[in-house]
């Protein structure tokens, strides 16, 4: 879908952008909980996604995969934040973003 599509754009550039910038991407995610947590999933998911590509291209290239191994485990653990315990989106979303600009850099 074509959501998913700018989505996932978005997330490549994430490399290219300032902290303070990333940050106000994350204040997107504010506002009534269920709301900001349905998009923040729609993020995980997506950029978990886009992780499990990177790491099997990683592999096939026989290129050290740790720095999107660890976004991944990281992008789970935000995963299970959200739904167990009840956490902020949108300090959620600052971990799982600075994580996958972390991997992409």
């Amino acid at each position: 879908p074509e959501e998913v599509r700018a989505l996932a754009e978005r997330l490549a550039s994430s490399a290219r952008i300032s902290v303070p910038e990333l940050l106000d991407w994350a204040e997107e995610f504010r506002g009534p909980r269920a709301i900001a947590a349905a998009q923040l999933n729609e993020l995980l998911a997506v950029g978990s996604a886009w992780l499990h590509n990177e790491i099997a291209r990683a592999a096939a290239e026989r290129r050290d995969p740790s720095a999107a191994l660890g976004a991944f485990a990281t992008l789970s653990a935000c995963r299970k934040s959200l739904a167990q315990r009840n956490a902020n989106p949108q300090m959620v979303a600052e971990r799982a973003l600075l994580s996958l600009r972390e991997a992409l850099a």
